[in-house]
């Protein structure tokens, strides 16, 4: 497991790869494509969990459904994260 500062960067692909080296949690400024060179110099393939999870939904509604959900120029749903401290009104 890999634990990383709060940051929106340190969520980067290239980030992670790079804190996994043992590098710090940051994109090292230069594009490296993860499937030539990743963990340790591997070819490394990266998805995160919102991809996994719209797969999921698109499978489960079909991609006719799937497709008229959401706006118009942007169809499907979205998945957000929120963290810290927050007060619930009800």
């Amino acid at each position: 497991m890999q634990r990383n500062p709060e940051r929106m960067v340190s969520g980067e692909a290239s980030a992670i790869i790079r804190a996994i080296n043992g590098g710090p949690a940051l994109p090292p400024g230069r594009r490296e494509r993860a499937a030539e060179s990743g963990v340790a110099g591997a070819p490394t393939l990266l998805s995160n969990a919102e991809t996994f999870a719209q797969l999921a939904v698109a499978a489960r509604i079909g991609a006719r459904r799937y497709g008229h959900t959401g706006l118009e120029n942007e169809p499907g749903t979205v998945m957000l994260t929120v963290s810290g401290r927050w007060h619930v009104p009800w």
